[in-house]
């Protein structure tokens, strides 16, 4: 549900914008694409923006990507033995799974990756991850 909100905030904010050409076309990416997963890997004249979670790490690999921004969060299961029950909490990635997601993106051309979590407002423990 997040997924789709996100794609049509972008969408929105896309079409306000003026851009020379064709305006980038914002697609969803999880599991529950189910065929219009495909429309991520076909060729476009215009630039693509995927929409995807930490899900998707594990379960594509997409080529030609150029930049990747990262929210450096994930959605873990935490089980409290005190009320007996597990309830989901949103926490930061460390930088060996934003290493994993810079890689499941590597493209050609390089990819330019950004993991939020590490970004340079604490220049000491900036983690913005090049091209290898």
């Amino acid at each position: 549900e997040e997924i789709s909100l996100c794609c049509e905030s972008l969408s929105r904010e896309v079409e306000s914008l003026l851009l020379q050409g064709l305006p980038p076309r914002v697609l969803p990416l999880h599991p529950d694409c189910g065929r219009a997963v495909q429309a991520v890997y076909e060729d476009m004249d215009a630039r693509k923006v995927v929409v995807t979670h930490w899900l998707a790490d594990f379960s594509f690999s997409l080529p030609s990507i150029q930049h990747v921004i990262d929210s450096g969060l994930e959605l873990r299961s935490v089980y409290n033995p005190r009320i007996r029950a597990e309830f989901q909490v949103l926490r930061p990635i460390s930088k060996c799974q934003a290493e994993a997601r810079r890689l499941r993106a590597r493209g050609f051309p390089p990819v330019v990756f950004f993991p939020r979590s590490f970004s340079p407002q604490d220049p000491a423990s900036a983690c913005i991850l090049s091209p290898s």
